[in-house]
């Protein structure tokens, strides 16, 4: 939606510039500071994050991994059966999604940590 609404701002930014609309001496301040903003916003977002976006996702896989297959040492552990699959179709559905929603849940939460954790070690 954002993008969008760049556009049609560069759009009206081209007109007003090159007089095919009313000029308005505000509007193309406006314009030229928002264009000069969200360039130094993205330059700076690219320059801070080079080595957290590289090593978050390993870091989020990994304990993913180990997250998942602690979870289902627990469910083996209460239950005394293995974790639910999405192919076996003895398990009642109720089951298979909550074990879904708790996998699923976990790895987002993982995920989150990671990346906020990765950016803060790296002072970014």
């Amino acid at each position: 939606m954002r993008h969008s609404w760049v556009m049609s701002a560069s759009s009206t930014h081209d007109s007003i510039a090159s007089g095919s609309g009313a000029a308005d001496p505000t509007a193309l301040d406006a314009l030229d500071a928002l264009d000069a903003s969200e360039s130094t916003d993205s330059a700076q977002a690219s320059a801070k994050t080079p080595m957290a976006s590289l090593i978050a996702p390993i870091v989020a896989l990994g304990a993913t991994y180990v997250a998942r297959k602690t979870l289902a040492s627990a469910y083996r552990a209460a239950t005394g059966a293995a974790p639910p699959s999405n192919t076996d179709r003895t398990v009642p559905l109720g089951r298979v999604l909550a074990w879904a929603a708790i996998g699923s849940a976990t790895a987002a939460v993982i995920e989150v940590v990671a990346f906020r954790s990765m950016a803060r070690f790296f002072g970014e």
